[in-house]
């Protein structure tokens, strides 16, 4: 970093507001995006940013982005680096904006029941406040002990109980915004408006490349009063489609609605009896040992399964029996129970009810899977996840172009979630094995290419929770066509020279 820009930084902040620490800067270059993963534990370095900065209120990120257009430096604004599509990556050089020190609620309105907090607040920590007010904001992603409220929004997020609640975007019914060239956003706090187009939409979802949202105000809900679980088994995905739609277009709406693909299921082991006196099976029982007595045999079996992935998933999903649906129902005593029953009358003969048990197991064990993902890193492999959408009449088709385009390469899973009236949001787990590290990027991005397009070629979204990042950015124009040009306008206007967060949603 020049010594200009350095004086600039401490000037403005303090020697205790900033970092440029080795061992800081190379941890804020990356987020979560897996081939970024998988690269560091081959000993990729990342090229690491000039300085980390720490505002605390919105005039301090109105003070670094004047140091980044004074010095044409690059900014990135970062929150809790959980991002899986590379939004937050830093480039070399660029200044990292950390806005976890703004993590205050700044309001709760009882009567309005809404809550106002910065947007640095980290999402366990905001429900857990909001909890000992009686409230919930209703928003459980994946990465919601590693995710902040400004993640959330920046990438239009969606939460495991979205069904019932919502999306963020539906939670958000104001905001405030510093904007790149130093001018202020705030929205009215009104649950809706007519005056024009809805300004605050056009910041949610914009992935921080026209401004850094600093604070919103969110709708609550009640605890719930009571909650009801029930799971099935299903035999053919037609049929366990067929009950999702037929329970949402009933006007029921469970809190969380989860069908796992039969592959899925085997690996979830949701749904299956267990007893402590069973004996450990043979099979695992020598695979543990070759693992760890002899390697060299694991890592030759390990290339030659992913040589045949297509046998795999042909194997998998001949010896898998049954796909598992999930459903929660959140309310009064007397309306959860009430739709619980009458899910249970429009699943009828076609599932096989196994009663509240697997769903009470997913419940607690429900962010346990961004934790197991780590065993396929450990083996040299890597994992990732797409979550794409369409319509219910497109979904069984979606499914089988997806899993086509991959399973010649990687084994393929799927959970089918985030469910409305008029389709459903399929997240695809694929992984793949590649023993060079030279080649493990051409690999992820051919597979990601071949599934976005396959989605694409369909008709569906190739995005519906995670964001866009670099590594969709391809697909803005494909599926926005002209209407892209609208945010490429809004860039020009607000940062002219393409300094904050660059090469992110829209190519350069």
């Amino acid at each position: 970093m020049n010594e200009s820009l350095q004086n600039d930084i401490i000037g403005s902040f303090g020697e205790g507001s900033y970092s440029q620490s080795e061992a800081v800067l190379q941890a804020y270059a990356r987020d979560c995006l897996p081939l970024t993963t998988r690269l560091m534990l081959s000993g990729a370095v990342s090229d690491p940013p000039a300085a980390v900065i720490l505002p605390e209120n919105a005039d301090d990120v109105a003070k670094a982005f004047e140091i980044s257009r004074k010095h044409e430096v690059p900014i990135v604004c970062y929150g809790g680096g959980s991002g899986v599509c590379g939004g937050a990556a830093a480039g070399k050089g660029w200044i990292v904006l950390d806005v976890k020190r703004m993590d205050r609620i700044l309001e709760i309105d009882e009567v309005s029941q809404t809550a106002t907090a910065e947007t640095g607040i980290n999402g366990a920590l905001l429900e857990e406040k909001l909890n000992a007010r009686g409230y919930t904001l209703g928003h459980f992603p994946s990465s919601i002990m590693c995710s902040t409220l400004g993640g959330w929004l920046a990438a239009r997020s969606s939460g495991q109980m979205s069904t019932k609640y919502g999306s963020i975007e539906h939670m958000c019914i104001g905001l405030d915004a510093v904007m790149f060239d130093g001018s202020r956003y705030s929205s009215a706090r009104v649950p809706r408006t007519s005056l024009g187009p809805d300004f605050k939409e056009l910041l949610i979802g914009s992935e921080g490349t026209l401004g850094v949202i600093t604070s919103a105000t969110l709708n609550l809900k009640c605890l719930p009063e009571s909650r009801e679980f029930r799971a099935y088994h299903f035999a053919s995905l037609a049929d366990a489609i067929a009950a999702m739609r037929g329970i949402l277009q009933a006007g029921i709406k469970p809190s969380a609605m989860r069908l796992y693909d039969k592959l899925d299921t085997r690996i979830s082991s949701l749904g299956k009896e267990h007893s402590e006196d069973k004996k450990p099976s043979p099979v695992k029982a020598v695979a543990k040992f070759v693992r760890e007595h002899m390697p060299f045999v694991y890592t030759e079996a390990l290339e030659k399964g992913f040589d045949n992935a297509r046998l795999l998933n042909e194997l998998a999903d001949r010896y898998s029996k049954a796909l598992l649906l999930i459903l929660v129902f959140d309310g009064a005593v007397e309306i959860a129970k009430a739709e619980e029953a009458k899910a249970r009358a429009i699943v009828g003969t076609r599932g096989v009810d196994l009663g509240p048990k697997p769903a009470e197991d997913w419940l607690k064990k429900r962010y346990d899977v961004s934790f197991k993902l780590s065993r396929v890193f450990e083996i040299g492999a890597f994992a990732e996840t797409l979550e794409v959408a369409t319509t219910w009449a497109n979904l069984e088709n979606l499914y089988a172009k997806v899993k086509a385009a991959l399973a010649e390469s990687a084994i393929v899973l799927a959970h089918f979630s985030h469910a409305y009236n008029s389709g459903c949001n399929i997240y695809f787990t694929f992984a793949a094995y590649e023993p060079a590290p030279a080649k493990v990027e051409e690999l992820y991005y051919d597979l990601v290419e071949r599934a976005l397009s396959a989605c694409h070629d369909v008709g569906g979204t190739v995005a519906h929770h995670h964001g866009v990042g670099y590594t969709k950015r391809k697909w803005m124009s494909l599926e926005h066509g002209p209407a892209e040009r609208m945010l490429r306008a809004m860039k020009r206007e607000f940062d002219p020279k393409n300094l904050l967060n660059p090469g992110k949603m829209i190519s350069d």
